[in-house]
């Protein structure tokens, strides 16, 4: 019995994460009212035409313009956290040995 309870556990902890197509489709649902609410005017006074294609193509690019704008200041503030990755996070130092061959640290 002992042997089975991680087993039961990590089973429950997985059923409990799983999501229904239902929910996923109220999710998706969800999400796009959000978007008509937030950009749909937006795109009406940009000259689109409510629940068309191309109006649906200018509410998901305002959305994502956004969240490009969310990440880079993201990067900004964590421009000098430690394990920020940057080509210019360590600055090589090089200097030339005896023989004429460079070295950098």
């Amino acid at each position: 019995m002992k042997s089975r309870l991680p087993l039961l556990l990590i089973l429950a902890l997985l059923t409990a994460c799983a999501t229904t197509p239902e929910e996923e489709r109220a999710n998706a649902e969800r999400e796009a009212l959000r978007l008509k609410q937030t950009y749909g005017h937006t795109c009406e006074r940009l000259g689109y035409q409510p629940e068309t294609n191309k109006w649906r193509d200018c509410l998901l690019e305002l959305e994502n313009q956004r969240l490009m704008q969310q990440q880079m200041m993201m990067d900004r503030l964590n421009w000098y956290s430690p394990g920020y990755y940057s080509p210019f996070y360590h600055t090589p130092i090089c200097h030339r040995h005896r023989g004429g061959r460079v070295v950098c640290h």
